[in-house]
């Protein structure tokens, strides 16, 4: 199969928030092809038409700053993000913006949905967030978390002199 007919899987990859070790080749494969932007674009769609949820989305990037393993774990981020969206916050809109500001990356998702006390679940005991977590961190970044009663939002802040 040619590289440029290969699609990301991220109509299942979402589902359980796990990329196979198929899917994560695939996926730099695609990121070397299409960029960041474009295969966000494309999960967005297939994530509305396969699972229900509309992204609205902000995507302010330059692509030519940004190393392919950044953007690759950019992807995850928002993959993991969306998926604990659809899997908990009972709620059927997000949103996912990505910008160059201040001299970082700056990502941030969010939703409207019912929330979760971080305290009682703990972002240590929750695989997916230690994950983006600890994902944001290896890469010089900030990452920030807050949930409750009006949704959960996620900012994820990578200085550009790290990248």
């Amino acid at each position: 199969m040619k590289p440029s007919t290969v699609k990301i899987p991220s109509s299942y990859a979402a589902k359980n928030g796990f990329l196979t070790i198929n899917q994560a080749i695939l996926l730099q494969e695609q990121l070397e092809l299409k960029g960041l932007e474009m295969l966000l674009k494309e999960l967005f769609s297939n994530l509305h038409k396969n699972r229900g949820l509309y992204v609205k989305s902000q995507l302010i990037y330059l692509p030519n700053l940004i190393h392919k393993h950044i953007e690759f774990t950019l992807y995850n981020i928002v993959l993991e993000a969306l998926n604990n969206i659809i899997e908990h916050a009972e709620i059927i809109t997000a949103s996912v913006s990505l910008e160059i500001k201040n001299e970082a990356i700056m990502l941030k998702i969010a939703d409207k949905g019912k929330g979760f006390s971080i305290e009682e679940k703990g972002e240590n005991n929750n695989c997916g967030l230690f994950r983006m977590r600890q994902n944001c961190l290896a890469l010089g970044g900030r990452f920030n978390l807050n949930s409750g009663i009006m949704g959960t939002q996620i900012s994820v802040e990578i200085p550009l002199k790290n990248v």
